[in-house]
């Protein structure tokens, strides 16, 4: 894939694909996203990549848990966080930035993994034409290798969230919500079934899924769906984390209250905000925790992260550092 000097960005060296933003921004400092970053280090012991394609901008905070060896080639839409990105993980130096929606990224090249966070809304520009979410998964799969792996973040368009708030998230007037009206793009994330079903249709299947509490980008809980060890405390831990949700947001019942009888009947999957899934052609054998548990804290860095695995856990700080006393 080469490009000239005018479609470079000459302060990170990214490809420009022509329907990047040169306004906005999509970067959330304040995000919790420790314990995905837990996640893809995770998946990267267990099948350590040589070449990752990582898209759009919550994926792209993450690759500083990708293996040093790795290369990665990364796709953001707006020219302030393809800049600022650049020169946060500057070490890595053999990455390659490209401004711009998913749907002009074209490369032939093939990746051992692929990191794509979010749909439609997320990944693609306002000034492409579009294509819907099935077709995003579509298009990222003829990027994988015969071996390769999809790590996919969606949103529940029936998750616990939604169906407690009385207002929207996000406003209809909001400029997240370029995508309504767009006649290519989907209006609403896929659900579970259709999830699956757009997977399946392009040959691969669903090694792992994880929830996601209490939504895709603010993502303090996540458990393994076959997670069964201590129910109790994945009710506690989720349970938490809708509360403090809608500590300052009306909702039309008792988010604790109704968060506790979700895991109890077992619709904790069904319903979950958000859902990660490990994808890929063949059966996997991964070393995934069990639990991933964030807390709350106005530095991120400092944030304690609980990883549970087989009834052990082990503590670090939001940055990865060891919670231990020198």
């Amino acid at each position: 894939m080469t490009h000239d000097a005018a479609n470079t960005d000459r302060e990170s060296g990214a490809v420009l694909l022509g329907d990047h933003l040169v306004e906005g921004t999509d970067l959330n400092s304040t995000a919790p996203l420790s314990g995905v970053r837990l996640l893809l280090a995770a998946l990267c012991d267990s099948r350590p990549p040589q070449r990752v394609l990582v898209i759009g901008t919550m994926a792209a905070q993450l690759v500083d848990a990708l293996p040093e060896s790795s290369s990665a080639d990364i796709v953001v839409r707006h020219l302030a966080d393809v800049r600022s990105l650049a020169a946060r993980f500057v070490e890595r130096t053999e990455d390659r930035y490209f401004c711009g929606g998913l749907e002009l990224f074209d490369t032939p090249d093939l990746y051992d993994l692929v990191v794509l966070m979010g749909g439609g809304p997320e990944v693609l520009s306002p000034v492409g034409q579009g294509m819907d979410d099935a077709s995003i998964i579509a298009k990222v799969a003829e990027r994988l290798t015969p071996h390769g792996v999809l790590l996919l973040g969606s949103n529940n368009p029936l998750g616990l969230g939604e169906l407690l708030a009385l207002e929207p998230e996000v406003p209809f007037d909001d400029d997240r919500r370029w995508y309504l009206g767009h006649s290519k793009v989907s209006q609403r994330p896929l659900l579970l079934t259709e999830l699956e079903g757009a997977i399946e249709g392009v040959g691969m299947r669903t090694s792992s899924r994880i929830v996601a509490y209490p939504s895709l980008h603010d993502p303090r809980v996540l458990a393994s769906a076959h997670h069964s060890r201590d129910r109790a405390l994945l009710s506690h831990a989720v349970t938490r984390a809708l509360r403090e949700q809608f500590s300052e947001r009306p909702a039309a019942r008792d988010a604790a209250v109704t968060t506790e009888m979700v895991v109890a009947s077992g619709l904790d999957i069904t319903l979950a905000p958000a859902w990660f899934s490990v994808v890929a052609r063949e059966d996997l054998m991964l070393d995934l925790p069990d639990l991933v548990v964030t807390d709350t804290h106005p530095n991120t860095d400092w944030a304690r992260v609980a990883a549970y695995r087989a009834g052990e856990v082990t503590t670090t700080w939001g940055d990865g550092k060891d919670t231990s006393p020198e």
